[in-house]
């Protein structure tokens, strides 16, 4: 049993923020399976459900290493990596777009993996400049995709 101090919205997404057994969780809210409501009053002490957001949200954050990459992107998936991204922003590159239609774009990640992921999901609409390294995971995913499809 919990104890319910409020909603949050979160995006498209809704989470109840609620306490038991004195630690703050955060349920989100399409997952909730069954709920009654008691006679009683809640006991505990009132809660900042906002800044009980904001800790929880820098807590899951802070798991991660943000990663920058600078990449060509076609002007028709702009739209795509800017939602898929944390943050997008158009840059002057210093080399040549790969053709017509393309701009040059800073993407932020929370990490390689959501980078790789989101990078991979734009497949041949992106072409990454920079760092190497998400570069080098790009083309390893790719070789093992193709190994499997190829055996």
């Amino acid at each position: 049993m919990v104890e319910p101090h409020g909603l949050v919205s979160a995006g498209s997404d809704w989470y109840l923020c609620a306490s038991g057994e004195e630690t703050v969780r955060f349920f989100k809210a399409v997952r909730i399976k069954h709920a009654a409501l008691l006679a009683e009053p809640c006991s505990g002490p009132e809660l900042d459900v906002a800044q009980a957001w904001r800790d929880h949200r820098a807590r899951f954050l802070n798991q991660f290493t943000p990663v920058s990459v600078d990449a060509w992107a076609r002007a028709a998936r702009w739209d795509d990596a800017r939602e898929w991204s944390i943050c997008s922003s158009p840059m002057d590159a210093a080399g040549s777009p790969p053709g017509e239609g393309w701009r040059s774009v800073r993407l932020e990640f929370m990490d390689d993996l959501h980078a790789v992921t989101v990078l991979l999901r734009l497949g041949s609409d992106v072409r990454v400049e920079a760092p190497d390294d998400i570069k080098t995971k790009l083309l390893d995913n790719i070789d093992q995709i193709a190994t499997l499809y190829r055996s």
